[in-house]
C-alpha cells in the first residue's frame, strides 16, 4: 500500500507535457500534399489557427486545401516530424 501511494506522490510532483507554441503540419488529400504552421496561441484564442499560403486559414479551410473528403479535421491533420 505504501508503495501505491509513493506512486502516486511521484505523479503529482511530475510537470505536465509542453506542447509547443507552434507545430508543422500537413494534410495529404486527394488533389495534394499541403503544409502549413500550426499555431497554439492563435487555437486558444479561437482564431484561424493554421498559416497556409501567406494567409491564416481555418482547420477545416486547410483540410479542404488539400482535396481532404475526411471533413474531420482532428483527423486528417497530421504532424510533421522535425
Amino acid at each position: 500500500m505504501q508503495a501505491v501511494r509513493h506512486r502516486q506522490h511521484q505523479r503529482q510532483q511530475q510537470a505536465p507535457p509542453t506542447i509547443p507554441d507552434q507545430l508543422r503540419v500537413f494534410v495529404c488529400g486527394k488533389e495534394r500534399l499541403v503544409e502549413g504552421l500550426f499555431v497554439l496561441e492563435r487555437y486558444l484564442a479561437d482564431q484561424d489557427c493554421i498559416w497556409f499560403e501567406h494567409k491564416w486559414v481555418t482547420r477545416s479551410g486547410f483540410e479542404k486545401a488539400a482535396g481532404s473528403s475526411t471533413a474531420k479535421w482532428h483527423c486528417s491533420i497530421k504532424v510533421r516530424c522535425t
